[in-house]
């Protein structure tokens, strides 16, 4: 989805696949930055109960951080990675888990489990290390992708709490 997609209405369906009402998209952040896009969702056109106002972290999660990820009608444990940490005002903070998510699970939560927050949102699959990544991930007999046994790590980049609450900070609704 781009910024032309600004206006279009969608159909939200549930974990079960079924209807779950109407969603107009209201604003989409560059996916390079941001990967986001608020949804305006009416209550009259949602079918699914909706619970209490998500809070989403006051700061980014430091690298080590117990996180829990919702996806799938499902989740899993993780942990913040120390691999490639970020730098904001002088404080150290992830934006990877340590977990490998597959394809298809874009968007969902990225949760602090100590602080009972919102801590990301997942946008994309790394590979780390990247001066490696080649070497790892070509047979050299064949020519094929394929992961063999090296010290590439593997994680899932989520768009942290600070980028999620100035991107949703700019709006009124």
């Amino acid at each position: 989805m781009d910024e032309s997609a600004e206006g279009t209405q969608f159909t939200l369906l549930d974990t079960s696949a079924r209807d779950a009402g109407l969603a107009m998209v209201e604003k989409i952040g560059h996916r390079k930055l941001v990967d986001l896009a608020l949804l305006r969702i009416t209550k009259d056109d949602f079918n699914t109960e909706v619970s209490a106002p998500l809070k989403v972290c006051k700061d980014n999660v430091k690298p080590g951080t117990p996180l829990f990820v919702f996806y799938e009608n499902r989740g899993q444990h993780t942990h913040a990675s120390a691999d490639q940490p970020q730098w904001h005002l002088g404080v150290e903070s992830a934006t990877m888990t340590e977990a490998f998510f597959s394809h298809g699970v874009s968007g969902a939560a990225v949760f602090d489990v100590e602080k009972n927050c919102l801590a990301g949102i997942v946008s994309q699959q790394r590979l780390t290390n990247s001066d490696t990544a080649e070497q790892c991930l070509t047979d050299t007999v064949n020519k094929k992708p394929l992961l063999k046994a090296c010290s590439l790590l593997i994680g899932t980049v989520f768009v942290p709490a600070l980028d999620i609450g100035t991107f949703l900070g700019q709006e009124q609704f």
